[in-house]
């Protein structure tokens, strides 16, 4: 790999653009497609393979896609299962591919500069070292511990400076092999990050919330939205809460393209007064794979009006 201190100052060849929205949204049982762009620079033009990272496992899955060298397109899928999380979930793309490492220009010009200002202060060194050592030669007995202790300084420091020319001359050395004979280098980037909302269904349902006397009975209007491209048959069945006696007449199926439907609920000449909360199973089968969803709504039941005894 690259250290992260050098990356951070070259450019990457190539970089992936989603041909979409990065808040996405799809049911449960749904397929989603991310388009990929890939966009190249400097001359690369390798294999590059995208994978998805922080899917849910056993929830979501795709599965890794190779853009092609000469190619620029590609697509991700990603399959929602049934048992997946009705959330938001946070996912990053992440780009890999074979480079050939070349120094960055950048980094050798910085290099070049370096070793020019280091053989100058090292020449300037060597020259107040060589004062120095004289100066400490002729100097009294009383000033000569002082004279031999900046020479000794002066010595350390030119060291020092030596030491880093000979660090900068092996750096542009190594520069000047990779830049002749490039590596080939493995690397992965993070390149795009995306929401994906999944949703219990691909409906929308609004139920209104009915009244009903005991031991009658009152239409129920279902009305749902279809989303995701979903256009199949909807079944409506009643799940009453305990000890609460209401029922449908009979299961309802909202036909492929229609929009509503009125169910109609009986409650029964004992269920309690009040209100109370009720759901509507909702099921569909989209992709092959059958959803249940229940939407729950209020029924207000009403006590029956006591007919007067006839004389």
């Amino acid at each position: 790999g690259i250290a992260l201190a050098v990356m951070e100052v070259e450019q990457m060849p190539f970089s992936i653009e989603i041909s979409s929205s990065t808040d996405l949204a799809m049911s449960r049982a749904g397929k989603l497609t991310i388009p990929i762009k890939l966009h190249k620079r400097d001359g690369f033009n390798a294999d590059v393979k995208i994978d998805v990272t922080g899917l849910p496992k056993n929830e979501i899955t795709t599965k890794q896609i190779t853009i092609k060298k000469g190619q620029t397109d590609g697509k991700i899928q990603l399959d929602i299962r049934t048992n997946a999380k009705i959330q938001p979930h946070s996912l990053v793309l992440l780009a890999s591919g074979q480079i050939d490492y070349r120094p960055n220009p950048i980094l050798v010009d910085a290099a070049k500069k370096d070793k020019e200002e280091l053989t100058k202060t090292s020449k300037a060194l060597a020259e107040e070292v060589k004062k120095a050592k004289e100066t400490a030669k002729t100097a009294s007995k009383d000033a000569k511990p002082e004279a031999d202790k900046r020479a000794k300084e002066l010595e350390q420091l030119a060291k020092r400076a030596a030491d880093e020319l000979k660090k900068v001359d092996a750096r542009l050395k190594t520069f000047d092999a990779q830049t002749k004979k490039p590596r080939k280098v493995n690397l992965q980037v993070p390149v795009a990050a995306v929401t994906l909302n999944v949703a219990a269904s691909p409906l929308k349902v609004d139920i209104p919330q009915v009244k009903v006397k005991q031991g009658e009975k009152v239409e129920l209007p279902v009305k749902i939205q279809r989303l995701f491209g979903f256009d199949d048959v909807v079944s409506l069945s009643l799940q009453a809460p305990s000890g609460v006696n209401v029922r449908f007449e009979k299961n309802l199926k909202i036909e492929k393209g229609a929009v509503d439907g009125k169910p109609v609920v009986i409650a029964d000449k004992g269920a309690p007064a009040g209100t109370h909360t009720a759901k509507v199973r909702v099921q569909v089968r989209f992709n092959n794979q059958n959803i249940n969803h229940d939407i729950p709504f209020q029924i207000a039941i009403e006590k029956a009006e006591v007919k007067a005894a006839s004389k």
